[in-house]
Formats: structure tokens, C-alpha cells, sequence
């Protein structure tokens, strides 16, 4: 579905699975942005939507929410790989699968509430399939992209070198770069930070309700690499990259390269 704006905009997208460091990367660049428009006095969980909405039209996260001009940097995000194709650059977000699959459990129970079987069993039967298909469909999609409109980073990468990586992605985009500015977006975006926003100042969807006891709850949760270690027994970990490994096609896999 091809979004009309009332302006012409380039567009610059950010699409991933859902929780590879999409919120992160948001509040970074969000953070980024508004040193130089200086549209508020602080970011938080919903003017960051004013700066960098995603890619639809709902009014307080999306498209309509957008706070800023034709002129000035315009970058959306979406978790929809058929937004891909509309984007004239594009960042792709990737995670390791297995840490991705974790967070992405917690955050369907412990922050949308639903009624889930034990981690192990929801994700070899449910949601390790949906993680496949959107790579599987994203994989496909990128083999006619231009190489110079597209970029990937991992969450790995952004986490142990933040500024390194955020460097390249505010370069990709075409925006200016200064370091000054960049190491304090990033302050401002630690996940500390984040946790702290959140649980202070609420987040723009009254379907989820947050719990300050409970950190699998908030939008940015541990921030941890390797951290399916801690959830996953040996035995299932195996069984988990075994179905990977039969399900994904080369292209994804190829994609999803270091993790393999």
C-alpha cells in the first residue's frame, strides 16, 4: 500500500523485525534532529514521534503526527517490508534471531498482555516462523534494490559502537554530520533513559499498559547481546537454528550472514 503525503518528501525508512533496535535507533536520531529544529525541549515517547514517525497513518505515531517541513530531514520507520520498496534510501535494522525471538516474546506477553505457552514452545511453534517469513520476504525484495539506497546495520554493531554506527546512518541519509551533537542524542538515548521516559511519561498507545515492576514491559528492555543464553537451554538453542537454518532461503540467510 502506497502512502500518499501531502508533501513531497525523499523518503528515508528504517524497516526491521520488531524489536532488533528500531526505538533506539529512533530516539538517536529523533534526539539528533532536534537539536537542529528545536521543536522541543526533550524528547520522549511522544514527540520523538513528531520527528521520526513510522510509516503509517495512524495521528499520534505515524505520518499525520509529523511536526516538521518540507525542508527538513525526514526519515519514518515501519516493520512492513512492502514499505521498502517506497523508500528512496533504506536502512535495515537486523539482530541476532535468537535474542530478537526473546524480546519479541516479552513484549506480545508481559507488554501486550497475552495469554502465551512457556517461551521454548511459543517460539518453535509460532513466532520463529513469522521472524523466518519476514526475512524470507525481505531477502527477496532487496535483490532489486539499489545498492546505494540501501544499508544495513546489526544490532550487535550499534550496540558496541554506537557512535561508529550512527555516524554511518546520519552519512547514509545525507544528513550533517557533528559529533558534538551526535554524543549527546546518544546520551539522551541510553536505555536508562528510555526505561525512565517511559515509565515517567507514558507511551502513545493506551492498549498497553506499563509496569514499572516489571522491565520485560517497557519498550526498551534489557539492551542486551547474547542474551537468549539466559532464556534458552542448550538443547533448544540447537533446535532453534536448526529450523533457521531449513526454513530460511539462501538470500536470507546470505542477509542474515553473521549470525550463521
Amino acid at each position: 500500500m502506497i502512502i500518499e503525503r501531502e508533501c513531497v518528501l525523499k523518503t528515508n525508512l528504517v524497516c526491521s523485525f520488531p524489536k532488533c533496535g528500531r526505538t533506539w535507533v529512533r530516539f538517536i536520531l529523533a534526539n539528533y534532529i532536534n537539536q537542529y529544529v528545536k521543536v522541543h525541549k526533550s524528547i520522549d515517547f511522544f514527540s520523538v514521534f513528531t520527528l521520526c514517525p513510522n510509516y503509517n497513518l495512524d495521528p499520534e505515531r505515524g505520518l499525520p503526527a509529523y511536526a516538521l517541513s518540507q525542508q527538513d530531514p525526514f526519515v519514518t520507520f515501519s516493520h512492513a517490508v512492502s514499505h521498502s520498496k517506497e523508500a528512496d534510501k533504506l536502512l535495515i535494522i537486523k539482530r541476532c534471531p535468537l535474542d530478537t525471538l526473546v524480546s519479541y516474546y516479552f513484549q506480545l506477553s508481559s507488554r501486550h498482555g497475552r495469554d502465551l505457552p512457556p517461551l521454548s514452545e511459543f517460539t518453535v511453534n509460532q513466532s520463529i516462523f513469522t521472524l523466518i517469513e519476514f526475512y524470507n520476504e525481505l531477502a527477496a525484495t532487496l535483490i532489486n534494490n539499489d545498492p546505494k539506497q540501501l544499508k544495513t546495520i546489526n544490532y550487535e554493531s550499534l550496540h558496541g559502537n554506537t557512535m561508529e554506527v550512527m555516524s554511518s546512518v546520519i552519512e547514509f541519509f545525507e544528513l550533517s554530520l557533528e559529533v558534538d551533537k551526535l554524543t549527546q542524542a546518544i546520551a539522551h538515548s541510553a536505555f536508562d533513559s528510555l526505561r525512565r521516559l517511559e515509565i515517567e511519561k507514558g507511551f502513545p498507545n493506551r492498549q498497553i499498559v506499563i509496569d514499572p515492576t516489571n522491565p520485560n514491559s517497557l519498550r526498551a528492555r534489557e539492551g542486551k547481546v547474547n542474551g537468549h543464553t539466559q532464556h534458552f537451554s542448550k538443547q533448544q538453542i540447537y533446535k532453534i537454528k536448526n529450523i533457521l537454518e531449513s526454513r530460511l532461503t539462501l538470500p536470507a540467510k546470505i542477509l542474515l550472514s553473521e549470525y550463521f
